[in-house]
């Protein structure tokens, strides 16, 4: 599974969704799906309220395994997705023209940015036995797909 990763930079253009007026704390929770042809795979389920910063920065969310499809079976495998969504309450602020806000001035960048990543490792317990003999062995392992590198503890 390591080699299989997409990249994906591209930036939509603003799109408006009219609705009835509601309250936008009554909209919920926000669903992003990632499909396998018509199939649903995995999802992120976030509350509307994360999304209404005009202004939001890049954050990173976890895909959650659709369990009634099973085609993902571990959480970790489910990937995630660095994005930046903006929802805006035309009724109660007024319009908006995002592409004179701050945060989507600048087209994405190309490429992932480098970074460094440093964990101490200090203490575990109370872990589950996790092979026949009744005991765990514990380990942490961070690898890198761009070189193929594996670090194990």
């Amino acid at each position: 599974m390591l080699n299989r990763y997409n990249r994906f930079n591209a930036r939509f253009e603003q799109q408006s969704l009219f609705v009835p007026y509601v309250e936008v704390r009554n909209f919920g929770d926000i669903l992003i799906i990632l499909m396998d042809g018509e199939n649903p795979i995995c999802y992120i389920k976030e509350n509307i309220l994360n999304f209404m910063d005009p202004n939001p920065e890049l954050k990173w969310f976890q895909f959650i395994p659709d369990r009634t499809v099973g085609k993902v079976k571990h959480h970790y495998n489910a990937g995630m997705i660095s994005m930046k969504l903006s929802i805006w309450d035309v009724t109660a602020n007024g319009s908006i023209d995002f592409r004179k806000e701050k945060a989507w001035k600048k087209d994405p960048h190309r490429r992932a940015i480098p970074v460094t990543i440093r964990a101490y490792i200090y203490q575990c317990k109370d872990l589950p036995a996790a092979d026949g003999t009744g005991d765990s062995d514990p380990y942490v392992q961070a690898w890198d797909i761009s070189d193929q590198t594996n670090k194990k503890t």
